[in-house]
């Protein structure tokens, strides 16, 4: 089984390895901010636009050092998805979506 699932995933597939950067537990890791470009670069050839890449990053930046989020990592680690919303969810100052 281990060596079908391995001649056929994807595992070295770039985009996949970059969606690593979304786990909440490696939002602080090194290469997160380098991922996060490279996902943008690829949305680049969908969206056409530069604008969505500098959002996200300087948002990326942002949400990397956000000192609110280390205390709901560890409450979310094992499910993504409500991670994802919970973060999504989030507010500013001003009331506006944080992220």
């Amino acid at each position: 089984m281990a060596i079908h699932m391995k001649d056929h995933l994807p595992v070295n597939n770039v985009v996949l390895r970059d969606l690593q950067c979304l786990h909440p537990v490696v939002r602080k890791a090194e290469g997160g901010r380098a991922a996060i470009g490279r996902l943008c670069q690829h949305m680049r050839k969908v969206t056409k636009t530069d604008q969505l890449c500098d959002n996200v990053c300087s948002e990326w930046l942002l949400y990397a050092s956000d000192s609110a989020l280390d205390r709901t990592t560890a409450e979310f680690h094992n499910d993504i998805c409500a991670y994802w919303l919970h973060v999504s969810n989030m507010v500013d100052t001003v009331a506006g979506k944080k992220y």
